[in-house]
């Protein structure tokens, strides 16, 4: 896929209405891709680069079209901009300004459009890659690519992001300003 977005410095820009839509993979020489899906489902890159990320994904999914059972190797964010879609995992069906998270390694679906189609953004930690299940089953991976892997492979600024609660850091902060009246 090539980036849509226009770069300046530390700062992209991209429209998903000025942007062309490709297959997510070379439907040649990847045609086991699509053996797992319904109809061919359409794409758009927003990030700099694949390697740099951010990994902004628009997804255009034709009329009911499904895509099997799988997950991704890094959580992700579905972000419904048209039409509808369920996940048929019993949270159900998901319509325009819904929006849906998932940790890396779950498996769910068939992912399924509605009678209209669906377009999403597909907003993911890391580069984009989907494990089909197989024969419909819900299973992991096998080792090297264990869940843990995945999670380890997560860029360094991602790994590095440890966020506390704010009532956490409000404590610190009090004792930090209670040792210094103590020292005064």
């Amino acid at each position: 896929m090539k980036p849509q977005a226009t770069v300046t410095g530390n700062v992209g820009r991209a429209r998903i209405e000025d942007g062309e839509w490709e297959l997510f993979v070379d439907d040649v020489s990847e045609e086991e891709f699509f053996s797992h899906m319904s109809e061919k489902a359409f794409v758009q890159f927003l990030g700099e680069s694949w390697e740099k990320g951010p990994w902004i994904v628009p997804n255009r999914f034709p009329p009911n079209c499904k895509a099997e059972t799988h997950a991704h190797n890094y959580d992700t964010v579905y972000y419904i901009l048209k039409g509808s879609m369920t996940f048929n995992d019993g949270s159900g069906w998901y319509q325009v300004g819904d929006l849906r998270w998932v940790r890396a390694g779950t498996y769910y679906g068939p992912e399924e459009a509605g009678p209209d189609g669906c377009e999403f953004l597909l907003i993911s930690q890391g580069p984009i890659s989907i494990m089909w299940g197989t024969g419909g089953s819900i299973r992991p991976p096998s080792p090297p690519e264990s869940t843990g892997a995945w999670l380890t492979e997560r860029p360094a600024w991602a790994r590095a992001i440890h966020f506390r609660p704010l009532a956490y850091c409000h404590r610190k902060q009090q004792k930090i300003t209670e040792n210094k009246g103590r020292s005064s």
